[in-house]
């Protein structure tokens, strides 16, 4: 006696019996696999479409990064430019304050140099005294009035 006929008498069941059992079986075996199968692929393309986003997000986070780099260099460099700015404020009015003593200056020196000119022309006509005073070039007239030569 054979195993299949030995569990047809124990249980029963014939032969065709048997064979629809062991086809329903072999379908719900096939069905979780089938259903594995696509189970797996669904998670496939989850974990493939999470690993896009993922890098999506990353690609998204290093613009981010280098448009928030270039924002703060762009405020520095307006930062720069209002210390530069106050800077030549205050070196404007350092300039003005310079220009102010400047132009003081130049006056200063204006008035200096009409100052030495004076002085040159008086001490020109101090000479011509001196020299008039000791007498060189003097004349007398018969009225007794001292008349001046140039030298």
């Amino acid at each position: 006696m054979s195993i299949i006929e030995t569990l047809l008498k124990e249980f029963g069941y014939s032969l065709a019996d048997i064979k629809e059992i062991g086809g329903y079986v072999l379908s719900a075996y096939g069905g979780l696999l089938g259903i594995a199968l696509i189970r797996s692929v669904i998670d496939g393309r989850k974990a493939k479409a999470a690993a896009e986003r993922k890098e999506r997000r990353e690609e998204i986070r290093e613009r981010l990064d280098e448009i928030r780099l270039r924002l703060a260099e762009i405020r520095l460099e307006k930062a720069e430019a209002e210390i530069k700015a106050n800077e030549s404020e205050e070196s404007s009015e350092e300039d003005e304050e310079c220009e102010d003593r400047r132009r003081t200056q130049e006056e200063a020196l204006a008035v200096y140099e009409e100052l030495v000119a004076e002085e040159q022309e008086l001490e020109a006509q101090e000479q011509e005294f001196e020299t008039i005073a000791n007498g060189i070039g003097e004349d007398e007239d018969d009225d007794g009035v001292y008349i001046y030569k140039d030298c």
